[in-house]
Order: C-alpha cells, then structure tokens, then sequence
C-alpha cells in the first residue's frame, strides 16, 4: 500500500467538497470527478502505473458550490449542488477529441485547434459533456446522491429536509419523504431494490421499502446489555454529509457518526435491549414509532465515537460497532471487490467471503474488512483539513480521498495485496413464496329425502 498526494489545487485553491470514481476504465486510466466551492465539475483521469493525472473537461452549469458528484453505472454523472439543483451529464463522443491529451501542469502550452476551444478556466476542454436533464425539487443545499443499481433511480438529500427520489430516464421527482426534522445527509439504496436508508441530524436513521416508499422503521438509539447506549451525533458535528452505503451483497448497512456511552444506571422498567424506537408496521408513522418507545435511560458519560453495522430487516438494533477514537466518522464506502478467506480461525461478520469498507473521520482513513475487529489498514495525516469525501476504483486497487484543503490523495494497492478475489456468487436474499391457498373443506353430501309414503305402500307394510 502507498499513498500519494499530489500538489495539485484541484479547485482554484478552494475545497474540494466531493469525488467520485467512474465504474469503468478509459484507456487504462482511472475517470474521476470532483466538486469544489469554485462552482465547477472536473474531470480527471488517473493512471495507475505512473501517477500521471489530466484533466478531461470542466463542467460549469452550477451556479453555487457542489457538494456531491455521482457517477452511474451508465457513465451518467449527477451533480448537485447548494443551490438545490441536479444535473444529470452525459458525454457526448468525439472521435476527433479521442486523442487529446492535455497535462494540468501546462494547459498554456497546448494549442487549440480548429476543433477545439479554450473554456474561462484557461484550459482546453478535450471531453465534451452535455446536460442530459436538470432534476429541480430540493430548495436548498444537496448533501448526497445515490443510484440505483440498474441506473434508472436516483436518491438524493438535502438541508431542506426531505430525501427525494427520482425517475432519471423521466427526469421526474416520484416521491419524497417526510416527518424530517432535521438535515438530510446521507442515503443509501439497497442493491437488491428493497430498501432505502436516510440519516439526518435529527439523530435518526430511517428505512423505507423501496418500492412501495412506506416508512419501515426509525432507530434513533438503542441499549446493550443495559449497559452502553449508542445513538446518532446531532448537528454540532462538523460536517456537511453522512454519506453510507449498503454493502455489495446488500447483507450490511453501515451508519457513520455515532456515538457509544456507558450508562449511569439501567432501567429497571425496561425488560429488553430493543432500540428505543422499535419497528413499526407497514404504513405506521414515525410519530407512532417514537412515542411508543420504553422509557429514555439516563444519560450518557464520557462517550465514545463509532460507526454502526446493520444487519439486512434488523435496522431497529445494531448488529456491531466500531470505535473511531476521538474523531467522528464522516463516510463510509465499500470497495466493490469481495475477497477469499483468509487462512485463519476468525471470521468475525459469518459469512463465506471478505468485504472490505474504508472509513473516513475528520483526519484519517480506516480500512477494514469483515473478517476481523481492527484495522487492515490506516492512514492519518495526509491532510491539513478534514476529509469530505471517499471513493473506490471498480477493480479495488485505489482508494481517492478529498478534503477541505482542497488537495486530493489516493491510496493505492499492489494486486492480490488485499487478497485473493471472491469469484463465486455472492448472497441473495431468498423471495418469499406465498403459501399455496389451504383447500377448501369438502362438505358430506346431503342424504336423499325419503319418498313420501303411498297409501298401498302403507297398506302392504301393514300386512
């Protein structure tokens, strides 16, 4: 593993807010967007053998900083940004631009040619990239975007608090949420299109099922073993995103800045360890979640800085968590490469394969995977601010970290040194099948009514 931060001001010497990874290679070289307050989009290409970084294009629609750049599994790019709009943005292939190339270092020596123009950064744009659809329903700030796994949907959150999902092939809003009190931060959708997640700093995280958008459940804390309490950070951190992710088989949901206390003393009223939330019927409203809750225990002391794994259908009680120490963890990306087993005894999650997740506080970068309890792998002080955004490569050999400083870095790896790739199938979780309809009971069959009697019947009785 090795680390490299180039001394490169990626937005004007102003921060850099998001970045994201495209899915697929260009060439050999790694794709890679970024977000900056200088209102702009770049695009970027990395090669991994020699480091060697150019930019592509420079997007420049917003008219506010851009908080958040995700690509689709398509090669769509969605942006958004503080004043509340989304730009979906579409390359647009120029086989005359093809062979381009333009250094950063340099844009002043590289000539225009008659296909070519010179944008107001002072640089040859060498990728052209149209809007494909401007998404407008959020009213302030956007703080995360998400896609589906298929490309179609895309989730989004904003300071305006709601969570809005969006046809993108329509580009039409088809809903968004409600009853959030506070700033949506992060969302997540499930790979296997049954759920979506939203935390905000109401210190809730929510779950709805995806296709009929009803609210499952509403954790906001929970107790274990009456004697820790874990629960979400309020607004008071600095951040802007809580940015979360389902895990590539959709088994795990990891939920950052949360905190761990030890309780003063438990409550004798409460008989179980269930979060104080619970979970609610189909169709039930948070406001029936929250009020029907136990009694709240004391309060906390000395608490403890983690991040929380969910199991799949279990979002009302933490399945693990993690300390982070004294820094607050801000993001959390899986890489999309699931590993071998080791050869060792411990096996910490249970399942027959290793996903590996990188974990971003204010400062540093945990890698883990779910093997084990600590730390693969750590990385601290590559940056003078704080860290705003992760990102994987497709092929799990690179790891992109931005920050408030502006400056980029990226965290590479040697092939097979995280381990042995996982070719088989991963889990699915199984479709419930109805039962088939209970037969209905045969009824006996009615007895034929006697012939009423003749008078020379009754006579030859007689006789």
């Amino acid at each position: 593993m090795r680390v490299h931060t180039p001394e490169i001001s990626w937005h004007n010497r102003l921060p850099t807010l998001a970045l994201d990874v495209a899915p697929q290679k260009e060439n050999g070289n790694y794709r890679v967007a970024t977000g900056g307050n200088d209102c702009r989009v770049y695009i970027w290409t990395i090669n991994p053998k020699t480091l060697d970084i150019r930019i592509r294009a420079g997007l420049r629609r917003h008219q506010k900083s851009v908080g958040t750049v995700r690509f689709s599994p398509q090669q769509l790019l969605a942006s958004g940004d503080d004043d509340g709009y989304i730009y979906l943005w579409k390359q647009k292939v120029d086989e005359n631009q093809q062979h381009h190339q333009v250094h950063f270092q340099q844009p002043q020596q590289h000539m225009p040619t008659a296909d070519s123009f010179l944008n107001d950064d002072d640089f040859e744009d060498l990728e052209t990239w149209q809007h494909h659809k401007v998404l407008r329903g959020h009213i302030e700030d956007v703080c995360d975007l998400t896609w589906s796994g298929d490309g179609k949907y895309l989730l989004s959150g904003s300071v305006d608090n709601s969570a809005i999902l969006w046809d993108t092939n329509k580009g039409i809003k088809i809903w968004c949420s409600d009853l959030i009190k506070g700033y949506v931060q992060g969302v997540a959708i499930d790979p296997h299109f049954e759920f979506m997640a939203v935390l905000s700093t109401d210190r809730t995280l929510r779950v709805y099922n995806f296709e009929g958008r009803k609210l499952l459940s509403a954790t906001r804390r929970a107790n274990i073993k009456n004697k820790y309490k874990v629960f979400f950070s309020d607004d008071t951190v600095q951040t802007f995103c809580r940015r979360f992710e389902f895990s590539p088989d959709g088994q795990f949901l990891i939920a950052p800045t949360s905190r761990l206390a030890e309780l003063e003393k438990s409550n004798p009223k409460s008989s179980n360890n269930e979060s104080a939330t619970g979970q609610a019927d189909n169709g039930g409203t948070e406001q029936q979640q929250i009020t029907s809750s136990a009694t709240k225990p004391s309060a906390p002391s000395k608490p403890t800085n983690v991040f929380l794994v969910f199991k799949r259908k279990v979002f009302n009680k933490p399945f693990l968590y993690y300390p982070v120490g004294r820094e607050v963890a801000l993001c959390v990306r899986f890489s999309p490469i699931v590993y071998k087993l080791r050869n060792v005894n411990q096996n910490f999650w249970g399942i027959p394969y290793r996903i590996v997740f990188a974990v971003a506080t204010t400062r540093s970068v945990l890698i883990y995977d779910s093997q084990q309890s600590t730390p693969i792998a750590y990385v601290s002080q590559i940056h003078l601010a704080r860290l705003t955004d992760l990102s994987w490569s497709q092929d799990g050999r690179m790891l992109m970290v931005s920050s408030y400083d502006g400056y980029t870095s990226s965290i590479l790896f040697d092939k097979e040194e995280i381990g042995e790739i996982y070719t088989e199938s991963l889990w699915k979780p199984v479709e419930e099948v109805e039962p088939p309809p209970k037969p209905e009971p045969k009824l006996p069959t009615p007895k034929k009514a006697p012939e009423p009697m003749t008078i020379r019947k009754y006579l030859i009785k007689r006789s």
